[in-house]
């Protein structure tokens, strides 16, 4: 009886952590988003989201022509967010 009892326990622990690691990663995605309004919003600025997770690029990538700079960007999510 106790056998049945842990293997349950640690299914729900699986399916617990699966939930938190997609959290975190919406997290992400939304605070990507947020970076790039903010930086659009801005005179002189354009920025991008590019790739996906699967894909070694920056999360997002903030260019200012005018005073050449270039922002490269990787939003990171972390457990006291």
């Amino acid at each position: 009886m106790s056998s049945k009892m842990t293997s349950i326990s640690i299914i729900k622990q699986m399916k617990d952590n699966k939930k938190i690691a997609r959290t975190r990663r919406q997290r992400g995605y939304n605070w990507e988003d947020t970076l790039v309004k903010r930086f659009n919003s801005t005179e002189n600025w354009k920025a991008f989201r590019l790739g996906s997770p699967s894909i070694a690029l920056p999360d997002v990538l903030a260019v200012n022509t005018q005073s050449s700079m270039i922002f490269s960007i990787e939003a990171k999510s972390g457990t006291s967010t």
